[in-house]
């Protein structure tokens, strides 16, 4: 068979792929995608344009088992046939049905509360980076609150069967709490950090129990200079850590000013590897925060992309080039 005449087949083998995608797989794994189909896709140059047909083959490959060889090779032939802007449009489809159908997921943000909610973005974020980060590298939380965005980035960890490490960091020290909120409630007194200490361990000791993070209770700036020079410290849990190494996502959720979260953004890149991400949370151009700022200009540095550019209101994910 021709290069011309694989072409012309594709589009019916997209089709006939699709078609088969919503049946269960075998025992075995490998009774799904027929190894013939793969293989025509596979010898083909063509570009593939994006539909719905391909999405959902890319959806089915997402859900089969890291054991299933020919899916690995026939999301691999798809990938190398899409343009990039059309990987992100349906990366994030998938991502959204991934997040959307997870019960667990949906009742853990339920529980325990702060400021995370599944139609923000942020876990379809989570989601995409843990799935297509690196290998090797470490996955970085600055600011932790009461642990609601770590638990579920342990959680889709152990979902996406990935085993990089998990760090974070908290100074547990509030911005904007000079005065009393609404005039009645001081959020800078010893006995809120206290209480948002003791309620973020509890949390993570019970969400996170499977894929603990490693938590340093320390300002960002100070945790990136330990980790620089991979100082041993305790973490909040008592137990004794080594910082240092790679990064292979970074979620930056610290303090929202534009100095700040440019500051993360410059000590996270010091150590992110090829092909990493980094999340800013709050950069909505439409929200107020200086971070939003350092966003858009950390979009526009060399050598890194912003991923899912077509959707409105996201927060700014970026990758860094292969």
């Amino acid at each position: 068979m021709t290069t011309s005449e694989i072409g012309t087949s594709v589009p019916h083998t997209i089709a006939e792929l699709a078609r088969s995608s919503s049946l269960p797989a075998a025992a075995d794994g490998n009774s799904w995608p027929p190894r013939r189909l793969v293989e025509l896709i596979d010898a083909s140059s063509d570009a593939i344009s994006p539909s719905d047909a391909v999405a959902q083959i890319l959806l089915r490959t997402t859900l089969e088992t890291s054991s299933n060889h020919e899916a690995a090779r026939l999301e691999a032939a798809l990938r190398r046939r899409l343009p990039l802007p059309a990987q992100d449009q349906i990366d994030f489809m998938i991502a959204t049905h991934l997040v959307n159908h997870d019960e667990y997921l949906r009742w853990m943000i339920q529980m325990l509360g702060g400021w995370l909610n599944l139609g923000d973005g942020n876990c379809q974020c989570f989601s995409h980076a843990i799935r297509h980060m690196p290998p090797g590298g470490a996955v970085v939380e600055i600011g932790s609150f009461l642990g609601v965005s770590i638990c579920a980035i342990s959680y889709l960890l152990l979902r996406h069967d990935r085993l990089n490490t998990l760090w974070n960091t908290d100074p547990w020290a509030f911005e904007e709490t000079e005065k009393p909120i609404g005039g009645f409630f001081d959020a800078a007194s010893p006995a809120y950090r206290d209480y948002c200490v003791e309620t973020y361990k509890r949390n993570v000791e019970l969400f996170a129990a499977r894929r603990p993070p490693t938590t340093i209770a320390a300002f960002s700036d100070d945790f990136f200079r330990a980790w620089a020079t991979s100082t041993e410290i305790a973490d909040v849990f008592g137990k004794p850590a080594q910082l240092g190494g790679a990064i292979s996502f970074a979620y930056i959720d610290g303090a929202h000013t534009y100095e700040a979260a440019r500051n993360d953004f410059e000590n996270v890149c010091r150590h992110l590897l090829p092909g990493g991400f980094v999340l800013f949370d709050d950069s909505n151009p439409r929200l107020s925060f200086g971070c939003v700022r350092t966003a858009a200009e950390a979009a526009a540095v060399p050598g890194f992309r912003r991923v899912f550019t077509h959707v409105d209101g996201l927060n700014v994910l970026l990758q860094k080039s292969s």
